[in-house]
């Protein structure tokens, strides 16, 4: 089910209160515009009254994909697995065959939901983003973006601006084959991200 709630905020150039439609979950198929404006960025944009500025203003919220079986806490709180406490709430587990995951913004979702609907798995993306770091000898952000004609294409944020670029499908193909056995020991790990993929590969994933 989507939640959302209604809240009064004052624009940070003029200072006129405005009312925003706040979620606290997104059910895609019930709420399929929502899912939209999160695609779009809208969700998150107010449009003040007052001064007709826009501003932005992020919040924590649980993104539900019931087609694509994917539930996704964005939020900026790591201490907590939001997972764990909506069982305690709810004394239910996710439904079977659900993929879980945490992530601290909304760019991070994304990469989730696009890797999701293109059938990668994102614990071997995040493998494969680690590697080409290395490569490349850099620490700089990579985002995953899209596949299309045996390749991945990602997207480097530098603090210079950033630039797409594509790697050959058939790295990940590698890192799937390489890891296929050894992911099933982090099925139950909810945030996967570069940090993950860094300790995993110091514990010999890829060996």
């Amino acid at each position: 089910m989507s939640r959302k709630s209604e809240e009064i905020v004052a624009c940070p150039h003029c200072g006129m209160e405005n009312r925003m439609e706040k979620w606290e979950s997104i059910n895609t198929v019930l709420n399929p515009d929502a899912k939209e404006k999160l695609l779009t960025g809208e969700l998150f944009t107010i449009h003040c009254e007052g001064c007709k500025k826009e501003f932005a203003l992020l919040y924590d919220f649980l993104y539900h994909d019931m087609e694509q079986k994917l539930m996704v806490f964005c939020m900026g709180n790591e201490e907590e697995d939001p997972f764990l406490l909506l069982k305690k709430r709810t004394g239910e587990d996710c439904p079977e065959g659900y993929e879980q995951r945490i992530v601290k913004d909304v760019r991070d979702l994304l990469e989730k939901v696009h890797l999701r609907t293109d059938g990668l798995d994102d614990r071997v993306m995040e493998l494969v983003k680690h590697i080409l770091c290395l490569q490349m000898g850099t620490e700089d952000t990579l985002r995953y973006l899209c596949k299309r004609s045996g390749a991945i294409h990602l997207y480097r944020s530098t603090e210079e601006g950033g630039s797409s670029f594509a790697v050959d499908e058939e790295l990940y193909r590698d890192v799937l084959i390489r890891t296929a056995e050894r992911l099933e020991a982090y099925t139950d790990h909810h945030r996967i991200d570069h940090r993950w993929a860094k300790e995993a590969i110091e514990k010999g994933i890829l060996a």
